[in-house]
């Protein structure tokens, strides 16, 4: 008789860590948009103006997404998910920075997007 084994198979591994980066991932792009969307708005005058960014964002990702799906292919998801966290991390920072309106977009549609 095969004899079970007490380690857990490693593609649940996998499946943990798919999980915590889209649950980090969901969770500063759209739950959290609310959080940042109140004073932005106070700031840039008007809630519609940095809407247009969080819209920017998701069709910035779609795009990214056509690009960033072979490069996966080639290099794995290792490098490319370390890349990409590093990306958000410091377009987030940038975020923190925006003064204007073109600025904002860029920052959102540029790094956080990717």
């Amino acid at each position: 008789m095969p004899r079970s084994s007490s380690r857990i198979f490693h593609g649940w591994w996998i499946v943990l860590a798919a999980f915590v980066c889209h649950a980090v991932n969901v969770g500063l792009m759209f739950y959290a948009w609310g959080v940042f969307l109140t004073p932005l708005a106070a700031h840039f005058g008007g809630r519609a103006a940095v809407a247009l960014g969080y819209t920017g964002v998701q069709v910035a990702t779609a795009l990214y997404g056509l690009m960033v799906g072979p490069i996966v292919d080639r290099r794995g998801a290792r490098p490319v998910e370390t890349v990409g966290a590093l990306l958000l991390g410091g377009g987030f920072l940038a975020l923190s920075r925006v003064d204007s309106l073109p600025a904002l977009y860029l920052v959102l549609a540029g790094p956080v997007a990717l």
